[in-house]
């Protein structure tokens, strides 16, 4: 489990640049959950995850990842790094490798992985993101978008961290690549980890995550399931937000047909529309 306990962040505290990023931060991560954090641009998404993931000692509070309080106790950051990872925005901007194989093998060597089995290691984590061994010896420089946010997750979950945090995990992909990140996020990198995603994209929050904490001006002002904070209109609109594409038809849907089911996917709606028409049409 993660945990902080009243957390806060002050960025330059004795000057009058003070900035107050994270307020008294108290949450609980389980194991296997899949959460979205969301919120405006500058509300404190960003410092979170880095408190998070120990890249940032907090101004007061306590960070405890699976029982060991991380700002209290000296930790090595490869040790923190098997529990707990990060794929930031815009990952393909670091690639430094000439080839595949080399960029995802980096992460493998790092912790300790021995020299003969790192090629299976590599090869399990490109199959996670739906890539194959033909892609070894390719220049990730010369991939498609998506190929290359997929390689950069790859190059992450070989150090098969416990909890994953992704930032922005589609940021600039067109459509083809968004879909293929999400998918293989739904259908197998969320195998056995707990994913964390931070996004100012409101469907994808939708289709990534059970459970959403929002983040306002460095407060946690909601924390509980997706459902029923799209559910609360006044809330999102409060906080500035967009409710996803998804909720709007849902809505539309429910005040034309009386008898409109609770969908859980696009699939779902469909499936009733061709349902109407058919019955429509007699």
């Amino acid at each position: 489990m993660l945990e902080l306990k009243e957390v806060s962040v002050i960025y330059d505290p004795h000057t009058r640049f003070k900035k107050e990023a994270l307020i008294g931060a108290n949450l609980k991560i389980y194991e296997g959950e899949r959460v979205a954090i969301i919120g405006r641009i500058g509300s404190g998404k960003s410092t979170l995850i880095e408190v998070i993931s120990g890249l940032l000692k907090p101004t007061s509070g306590e960070v405890i990842i699976d029982n060991i309080n991380i700002t209290k106790e000296k930790i090595k950051r490869s040790d923190i790094v098997k529990k707990v990872s990060v794929v930031f925005q815009h990952p393909e901007m670091q690639f430094f490798a000439e080839t595949v194989f080399e960029e995802i093998a980096y992460g493998a060597r790092n912790i300790g992985i021995e020299e003969g089995k790192i090629k299976d290691a590599v090869l399990m984590a490109l199959n996670d993101v739906g890539l194959d061994e033909t892609y070894l010896e390719k220049s990730p420089f010369e991939l498609s978008g998506g190929e290359k946010r997929r390689v950069a997750i790859a190059s992450v979950i070989v150090m098969n961290p416990k909890y994953l945090i992704l930032d922005e995990p589609t940021s600039n992909l067109d459509f083809g690549g968004k879909s293929s990140v999400i998918s293989y996020l739904q259908e197998r990198v969320a195998r056995g980890r707990t994913l964390i995603f931070v996004t100012h994209d409101m469907d994808e929050a939708f289709m990534l995550s059970k459970r959403i904490i929002v983040i306002n001006e460095g407060h946690i002002v909601f924390d509980g399931e997706t459902e029923r904070f799209f559910d609360d209109a006044e809330l999102v609109e409060r906080i500035g937000l967009e409710p996803p594409f998804f909720v709007k038809i849902k809505k539309t849907l429910s005040k034309c047909f009386p008898d409109f089911p609770s969908c859980e996917d696009y699939d779902s709606v469909v499936q009733y529309l061709l349902r109407k028409r058919s019955e429509y049409n007699g």
